[in-house]
């Protein structure tokens, strides 16, 4: 790496840790905290209610703000996630990775 993009890449990381922003994997935070109930996209404890796209909006959830609402506060069968489970930008990143993916 160049003297010249090394001092870029961390001044871009001193920046956003000034802001206090860490960037999150939505999907390997999915892989870690939720496929063992939703392989794939799917729902282990109950078949109807899937995390595919078309299911999702079919009850209600358009957004990743209703994704992050539904993991604080689930139904029945489903761990709560509280923020300090998931904090609220890291869960952010998990739903829009079930948004894009799914």
């Amino acid at each position: 790496m160049t003297t010249s993009v090394f001092a870029v890449a961390v001044s871009l990381l001193l920046a956003l840790s000034a802001y206090g922003e860490r960037l999150y994997d939505g999907k390997a935070d999915f892989d870690m905290f939720c496929s063992g109930c939703h392989p794939q996209g799917g729902n282990a404890l109950n078949p109807a209610k899937t995390l595919r796209k078309t299911e999702l909006e079919a009850n209600g959830v358009r957004s990743a703000a209703d994704i992050v609402r539904i993991m604080r506060k689930p139904g029945k069968g489903m761990r709560v996630y509280t923020r300090d489970d998931i904090p609220d930008r890291r869960a952010k990143a998990i739903a829009e990775y079930i948004l894009a993916t799914f």
